[in-house]
């Protein structure tokens, strides 16, 4: 439409046909100035959408940055109860072979009778339970975190090319309209 405009401006300005040249002229030039209103209005409309859509990739990155923060206690939190566990273990592991010796014990320089090594037995290994149970909610929880925190970066590469295309598009309408007010 806008070169069609163009060449019957020029067309009406090459022949010159007095009066009516000058009607072509003013009506071409209102249609024109119509099109650099609305082109300025749309520009107006993307500008704003833009600054929208950069606000909601600030939110975005904040959201990203709590998620890995989290993620890292979590990890910290999981490690913390990993070396409880392996702990545990240990402890189990030397309560056995006092067990299977079927002796009083000493350790740490107290003296502890068979039923006393089976009750801190049964005791670690109720400890060991909810140690485990802890450890796999918060695996499962770490896990979530990793998938929050991947779809939020991709969300914000994503809305960060977005952005991207739509100034690129928004400086070629800049171009076209300096064009066409040089026109």
């Amino acid at each position: 439409m806008f070169r069609h405009l163009l060449v019957f401006g020029l067309v009406l300005l090459l022949v010159g046909c007095g009066a009516r040249t000058e009607v072509a002229k003013e009506k071409i030039l209102a249609q024109v100035d119509k099109l650099l209103g609305d082109i300025d209005v749309r520009k107006k409309e993307a500008q704003l959408s833009v600054q929208g859509m950069e606000v909601g990739i600030d939110k975005i990155k904040m959201g990203k940055i709590e998620s890995k923060m989290r993620l890292t206690q979590v990890s910290e939190s999981l490690s913390a109860i990993e070396d409880k566990i392996a702990q545990a273990d240990k402890a189990l592991g030397r309560l056995r072979d006092h067990l299977k010796d079927g002796k009083e014990a000493v350790i740490n320089e107290t003296k502890y009778s068979l039923v006393e090594l089976k009750e801190m037995a049964v005791k670690i290994i109720d400890d060991r339970k909810k140690l485990t149970t802890e450890a796999d909610g918060l695996k499962s929880t770490q896990k979530r975190l990793g998938s929050i925190v991947t779809l939020l970066e991709q969300r914000e590469q994503d809305g960060r090319e977005r952005i991207a295309n739509i100034k690129q598009s928004l400086n070629e309408i800049d171009a076209k309209a300096v064009a066409l007010k040089s026109i």
